[in-house]
């Protein structure tokens, strides 16, 4: 039986743009035999146990994560890497697979979700891979999931876009001091200025974080000829998860490129091992178009991968429906719970999912659906039911009867008050004015 393996697609020139995908595409490439299996580009993550690619389907098994699958690989098909490591290799396998894991990895999310200027270019990465309308909800998601892994290392998405400013402010300084007379250059900062610069303060954070990520690396390396990390002559399951890493952190052409160029300055020697690695293992640039195009069982071997579209497998419409229903439920208070408790597993190994978990959810979106529209329904009926017919001055008592005798409001009762208002004015325009003239003490009265 073919092995199925479901991956994110390419991006970068790489197979796929995420670390764990592009670690397990390497593993299958040196161990499992051609025509043995294929690999499909996915979205789909309502499948594997873990909710998260990459994951394969070895009939009625469904398993996800680098880890498990490549235990799955030994234990089911004795297809393994480390089998010729001694037992203390196998201890270095482990204790530097959690090295990588803990420090390369948010390092890498640091440099491809944080930043503004990175993410707008990652983003734009993931748009051909998705189905609409998962481009507006699949990518913030996969952010924050990034920030959360790299929140412990105390360097904000601010203070990367901070150092951005800061970075190009001193460019362009640098352009106008070149065009001015050496009279009106501004003075060079002191040492202290430039150490109590933010953007100064986060790049040596930035590399002091790359070189002790790097350097127990760097140093496995050199004591095995710059080949493989424990090896002259064998690549293990190590090379392939810190390879994937750094190749996603050293190959894409991003603005911000603080850690390929730390990478270049300071560790050459782990440069050269990740592009040799990437020609040897992936053969050439990948593009969208390549995963989406393979046909056949075998797929496209003389290539380099067995690629397979994944569209004849599961359709477009179940991806997108997959993650509409998981944006929804993230949404419902409590129903994380219940689809969580449903789908944990030993070892993230199960059985081939049904839709039992997903079903679950059902009736609360049909509730939800039916109480919208009910409200919907009452609004829409006050603004469009006929109103009350209005109440006459009659209807209201003796003092609506005295108005309505006036007919006040009416048009005629108006008139009749202006006609009143002008005969009290005519009234008082008849009126002659009284002088009183004093004369030997006498008053004189004159008027009419």
């Amino acid at each position: 039986m073919v092995l199925e393996l479901y991956v994110w697609g390419p991006a970068f020139s790489l197979p796929s743009i995420d670390p764990q995908c592009l670690a397990t595409i390497a593993y299958f490439q040196l161990i499992v035999p051609a025509g043995s299996w294929i690999l499909i580009a996915s979205t789909d993550t309502t499948t594997p146990p873990t909710k998260e690619l990459p994951y394969l389907i070895d009939g009625p098994t469904t398993t996800s994560g680098f880890s498990n699958i490549i235990n799955h690989l030994s234990t089911s098909h004795s297809y393994t890497l480390d089998a010729p490591f001694t037992p203390l290799q196998l201890a270095d396998i482990t204790a530097f697979t959690s090295h990588a894991t803990t420090t390369l990895a948010p390092l890498l999310s640091l440099s491809l979700y944080a930043s503004s200027l990175n993410y707008a270019l990652t983003r734009s990465a993931y748009t051909p891979l998705l189905p609409w309308p998962t481009q507006y909800t699949i990518p913030p998601s996969q952010r924050a999931r990034a920030l959360a892994q790299t929140a412990h290392l105390g360097i904000s998405p601010e203070e990367l876009n901070a150092t951005e400013s800061e970075d190009d402010a001193s460019q362009r300084k640098t352009t106008l001091t070149s065009i001015l007379p050496t009279t009106l250059t501004p003075q060079p900062p002191t040492l202290s200025t430039t150490l109590t610069q933010h953007s100064t303060r986060t790049h040596i954070r930035l590399s002091s974080l790359i070189d002790i990520t790097c350097h127990p690396l760097a140093h496995l390396l050199s004591q095995n000829q710059s080949r493989y990390l424990l090896s002259p002559t064998h690549p293990s399951s190590l090379d392939c998860l810190v390879l994937a890493h750094l190749a996603l952190a050293l190959l894409p052409a991003l603005p911000q490129r603080w850690l390929a160029q730390g990478l270049e300055e300071r560790w050459p020697g782990l440069c050269a091992y990740v592009r040799s690695g990437v020609r040897a293992w992936f053969g050439r640039e990948w593009v969208v178009e390549d995963a989406m195009a393979g046909k056949g069982k075998g797929g496209r071997r003389e290539e380099g991968l067995p690629w397979r579209s994944g569209v004849e497998q599961r359709g477009i419409g179940h991806m997108v429906a997959g993650s509409v229903i998981r944006s929804v439920r993230d949404s419902l208070p409590g129903s994380s719970h219940i689809l969580t408790s449903n789908t944990t597993t030993t070892n993230n190994t199960t059985p081939t999912p049904s839709s039992s978990s997903t079903s679950l959810l059902y009736p609360t979106l049909v509730a939800a659906t039916g109480a919208f529209a009910a409200v919907a329904g009452y609004a829409l009926y006050n603004i469009l039911k006929p109103g009350p017919e209005p109440q006459k001055l009659s209807d209201m008592g003796e003092a609506g009867a005295v108005f309505a005798g006036l007919e006040f409001g009416s048009g005629t009762g108006r008139g009749k008050v202006k006609r009143r208002e002008r005969e009290r004015e005519m009234a008082v325009e008849k009126e002659m004015d009284v002088e009183v003239e004093v004369e030997d003490g006498v008053a004189r009265h004159y008027g009419a």
